[in-house]
């Protein structure tokens, strides 16, 4: 039975490690890029989960001092299940749109369609008939 604990441990060191690397740089493995949406989530989420394994398996070895068998159990749960939601979230939820949008892109587009529809003085904005409009 130790062996399986300290393989979740070790499990857990990798999360973690993983966790703060993605915090850090925005960085995911490559397995999970495409369905990560919100780095940020997926990281926190990474996280929480190698936090609660690493927990479980140091009161496991006595290293921690040793708590009720109800507050290991309910605590350790939560905060996987915290990470793991977490992780879901991260890959559900939709893109955010971009913080600081082109605020001249609804503009040009308005000109360019107000240009084809109204004549100006110059006649540069007349829609005139091409040679395979005649006929």
């Amino acid at each position: 039975m130790a062996w399986v604990v300290g393989a979740n441990v070790l499990m857990g060191l990798l999360l973690i490690a993983l966790g703060l690397v993605t915090l850090r740089t925005g960085w995911i493995l490559p397995t999970a890029r495409r369905h990560v949406t919100r780095p940020q989530l997926h990281g926190l989420g990474t996280l929480l989960t190698g936090t609660s394994l690493v927990l479980q398996g140091l009161f496991y070895f006595r290293i921690l001092p040793s708590v009720s068998w109800e507050i290991r159990f309910f605590g350790g749960n939560a905060f996987l299940f915290a990470g793991l939601f977490l992780i879901i979230a991260g890959q559900l939820m939709a893109h955010r749109r971009s913080p600081h949008p082109d605020p001249h892109r609804s503009l040009r587009s308005f000109r360019s369609i107000a240009s084809r529809m109204s004549p100006r003085e110059d006649g540069a904005g007349v829609d005139r008939p091409g040679p395979a409009d005649d006929a």
